[in-house]
């Protein structure tokens, strides 16, 4: 029974590990995504305002 317990102990913590593992990676593909979008915003911004130039 000790040692059945011992090994779910040890599945628990190694299952612990991967949900903070992933939750890592998460955070980091968000954290990318964010990135990506304000950078498309920032090159739209800056089409919208050539293209109003030139329609002017």
């Amino acid at each position: 029974m000790k040692d059945e317990l011992s090994l779910m102990d040890e599945k628990i913590k190694s299952l612990d590990n991967d949900i903070k593992t992933s939750s890592e990676k998460i955070e980091d593909t968000r954290q990318q995504f964010v990135n990506s979008i304000s950078i498309l915003e920032e090159e739209i911004e800056e089409d919208l305002q050539l293209f109003q130039r030139i329609t002017s």
